[in-house]
C-alpha cells in the first residue's frame, strides 16, 4: 500500500512553545505578583494534583485548590510554582529552585542547568533523565521572562523608557558629576574586547540543496532581548561594509600623491615645507598594525573560519574602567573585527 512521504519536522517546536507561553505571559507575570506578596487564593475546592520539585523537599505531589476562571499554569504560579508546560502541566518547579538557580549563575556562569538539576535529584533521592534538564530549562527561561516584563512595569513607572539610560547611569563614579567639579580631558574611560568561550557551531543539513548550498537547520525561535544594554544584530550590521571602505580609502590615500607638494616646489623652503608635508601624511596615513600577526583573533584566517563554522562566534562587550557593563552584544558570523 502507498504511503504518503511525511515531510514535517520539529523546527517548529520551541516557536509553537513560545507562542503558547505568550498567550498567558501577562497573566504569569500577575501571578507572580501575587505570589511575591502573598495574596495566593484560599479557595480549598475542587483540587487537582501535580508532581512538584523544591529544594528543601523531595519530590513529591501536592493540592491546589482549583479555579475554572484561570488556566492551571497561572493557578500554579499564584501558589509559588512555575509550570514546565503552557498547556496541561504534570510537573512544575518551584520559584525559590529558579531564584535559587538564578542567583547561583550569576556569580558561578560555569555552573550548568544539567549540574544543578542532577544536584536536585541527588538530593531528592529520584534517578536523573534527561527529560528533566529540558523541563528545568523551559521552566526557567519562562521565570526569567517574567523577571524582565516585571523590569518593564517597574521602569515604565518610574518614566525610565530612555534606551540610553542603562549606559549613562550603568556606573556611578563615571556618571556623577559634583558641582563646580572641574571637567576632565575624557569623562570616562571605556574599554571593548570579545572572547570566543559563547561560540555556537552553525548547524547545516549534511547534503546540499539544489543551488548546491546546506541548508539551516536551526530551530525557529523569535525570541528577543528587551534589554537596553543588549544590541540586536539587526543594528550592528548597519555597519557591516564600513571597515572595508575605511580600509580601501585608506589604501587610496597611501597610493596616492599628496597634492600639497608640486612639482614647482624646487626652490628655497623646500625641504622645510616637505618635512612638514611628510609630517602631516605620518598623522593622516595609519602605519600597518603588527596585531594581526601576534593576536590570532585579528587575523582574516581566524575570522573566516569563524563564518565558516560558527553561527556565534563569541561576545562583545564594552565596559568602564570601574568594571561595569555598559553594552554587549553578539559577534554573528563574524570575529571581533
Amino acid at each position: 500500500s502507498y504511503k504518503a512521504p511525511d515531510n514535517r519536522d520539529r523546527r517548529d517546536r520551541v516557536e509553537r512553545q513560545n507562542i503558547a507561553w505568550g498567550y498567558i505571559m501577562e497573566d504569569l507575570t500577575d501571578a507572580f505578583l501575587s505570589w511575591s506578596h502573598e495574596n495566593d487564593s484560599k479557595n480549598d475546592e475542587n483540587k487537582f494534583e501535580v508532581a512538584e520539585d523544591s529544594d528543601d523537599s523531595a519530590v513529591k505531589r501536592i493540592r491546589f485548590p482549583f479555579d475554572p476562571a484561570i488556566t492551571s499554569v497561572v493557578l500554579l504560579a499564584k501558589h509559588g510554582y512555575m509550570a514546565t508546560s503552557p498547556g496541561n502541566p504534570a510537573r512544575s518547579f518551584s520559584f525559590s529552585v529558579l531564584r535559587l538557580y538564578h542567583a547561583l549563575s550569576n556569580r558561578c556562569p560555569q555552573l550548568s542547568m544539567q549540574v544543578f538539576v542532577k544536584s536536585l535529584c541527588y538530593l531528592h533521592c529520584v534517578p536523573y533523565l534527561a527529560s528533566y534538564r529540558t523541563q528545568f530549562s523551559i521552566a526557567f527561561d519562562t521565570y526569567l521572562e517574567i523577571q524582565r516584563r516585571i523590569e518593564q512595569r517597574l521602569n515604565k513607572e518610574l518614566d525610565r523608557t530612555d534606551p540610553n539610560r542603562s549606559i549613562q547611569y550603568a556606573c556611578v563614579p563615571c556618571s556623577y558629576v559634583l558641582k563646580d567639579e572641574p571637567k576632565l580631558t575624557y569623562g570616562t574611560l571605556i574599554a571593548i574586547d570579545g572572547n570566543n568561550s559563547l561560540a555556537r557551531v552553525k548547524r547545516v543539513a549534511k547534503q546540499e540543496n539544489a543551488e548546491g548550498r546546506l541548508e539551516s537547520i536551526e530551530r525557529i525561535d523569535s525570541r528577543e532581548i528587551h534589554d537596553a544594554m543588549y544590541i540586536k544584530a539587526s543594528y550592528v550590521n548597519q555597519f557591516e561594509n564600513d571597515l572595508k571602505s575605511q580600509t580601501k580609502k585608506r589604501k587610496e590615500k597611501a597610493n596616492s600623491d599628496d597634492p600639497k607638494v608640486t612639482n614647482g616646489d624646487k626652490g628655497k623652503g623646500k625641504g622645510k615645507e616637505k618635512e612638514g608635508t611628510e609630517e602631516e601624511d605620518d598623522d593622516e596615513i595609519e602605519e600597518p598594525s603588527p596585531c594581526p600577526d601576534r593576536w590570532k583573533n585579528l587575523a582574516d584566517d581566524s575570522e573566516k573560519k569563524g563564518k565558516g563554522y560558527f553561527s556565534e562566534t563569541g561576545l562583545f562587550l564594552a565596559s568602564c574602567r570601574h568594571e561595569a557593563a555598559l553594552a554587549f552584544c553578539d559577534m554573528v558570523e563574524s570575529g571581533e573585527k
